[in-house]
């Protein structure tokens, strides 16, 4: 019999899919018969209780839950599914920032601005929302800033998603391993491609590489090659050279202070970059500034695309919610079991062997998803 908490999700179109998981435009029916459209981030079988994939997708769900603002994508629910968990936010119709940088359109310089500004404003509410538990600030690091996570609403407002490896004081289930750069190359700080700490400093640098390819449309550093790129990235001289060749290139169309401002954002000393709080301020200097019209005049009369499926297991498939759901925790069965006598001596030789190809200017590898898990869209 159906419970009073109990809820049925209509699976319409698959919007993606991932090696953990897949994406999905749902219909939500609670017991009171009342209905809304939801994005539904469902866990393949094979990712269950107690796997890396499962944890990142609840540490999610908590951190999202905890997070109210208009410019972070809102989490509606966590749920079991079919014996899959799955997490449920708030489906905004528009378009991610990606898709519209990879179609060669070109984003008015004031409306590049808003949205610099509005995930400024969210990256700012990330680091001092109270926690809800200890009611001290979640100092949350987002640490993947980047076009993909970055949607666009039909609205004209910007949602900033994917917190599936944000670093935060939330009490994580899932622990990075140790020695392991996360995050997506060409976003990346570059105190993060020697081992520096990920703190908000790292997600400034990001939106300025975002900043950036919205404003001139090429990616600042994609275009240079892994090896290449991480020989820029990690030389200090060679990085603050490189910047100030990619800013040289700004004239007078485009408002003043506009290269100050990436200047400050993609300095190669952390300590250089505008605080969070400075960044607001800052990015909202110079949109004042300039001339046109924000982001909701720019997508008001803008023809969005329709949202486009994909196959997936459960279109045209109805499920219902199963319990337990928030109590359920990976078992002792899952977990990583204890290293083997000399396995410990086999991984720091393999660290330093790391250490010396990136020093050689080698590419590094790292995840651009929270273990594999698909961008919520």
């Amino acid at each position: 019999m159906e419970t009073i908490s109990q809820r049925t999700f209509h699976f319409e179109r698959c919007l993606g899919a991932g090696g953990f998981g897949e994406v999905y435009l749902a219909t939500a029916q609670g017991a009171s018969g009342l209905r809304r459209r939801v994005a539904v981030k469902l866990l393949h079988a094979h990712a269950g209780v107690g796997l890396d994939a499962a944890q990142r997708l609840r540490d999610e769900g908590r951190l999202l839950a905890a997070l109210n603002h208009p410019n972070i994508l809102a989490v509606d629910d966590l749920v079991m599914l079919d014996g899959r968990w799955g997490l449920v936010t708030e489906y905004v119709e528009g378009e991610d920032l990606a898709e519209l940088l990879v179609k060669g359109e070109r984003l008015p310089v004031k409306v590049a601005l808003n949205i610099a500004h509005e995930v400024a404003e969210a990256l700012e509410a990330g680091w001092y929302t109270p926690n809800p538990e200890t009611g001290q600030p979640l100092h949350l690091v987002h640490r993947d800033i980047k076009p993909a996570n970055i949607r666009l609403s039909r609205a004209g407002t910007t949602k900033l998603l994917d917190f599936g490896i944000a670093l935060g004081d939330a009490g994580r289930e899932a622990h990075t391993q140790a020695g392991v750069i996360v995050g997506t190359m060409a976003y990346m700080a570059p105190e993060r491609f020697v081992g520096g700490a990920d703190d908000p400093a790292g997600d400034v640098y990001s939106l300025g590489c975002v900043l950036y390819e919205m404003l001139t449309g090429e990616a600042l550093v994609a275009q240079l090659g892994r090896v290449h790129m991480v020989a820029v990235m990690t030389d200090p001289e060679a990085h603050r050279e490189y910047i100030q060749r990619c800013l040289a290139r700004f004239g007078p169309g485009f408002p003043p202070g506009t290269v100050s401002l990436l200047g400050a954002m993609l300095a190669t000393d952390p300590e250089s970059r505008p605080t969070g709080a400075q960044l607001v301020s800052m990015v909202q200097q110079v949109f004042l500034a300039g001339e046109g019209g924000c982001l909701r005049v720019w997508a008001r009369p803008r023809l969005w695309p329709m949202p486009q499926g994909s196959e997936g297991h459960f279109v045209g498939k109805s499920l219902a919610t199963e319990t337990p759901t928030l109590d359920q925790r990976p078992t002792t069965e899952l977990e990583a079991p204890e290293p083997k006598k000399g396995k410990g001596k086999l991984i720091a030789i393999t660290a330093l062997v790391l250490v010396l190809l990136v020093g050689a200017g080698l590419a590094l590898l790292c995840t651009g998803m929270a273990g594999g898990i698909l961008i919520a869209r």
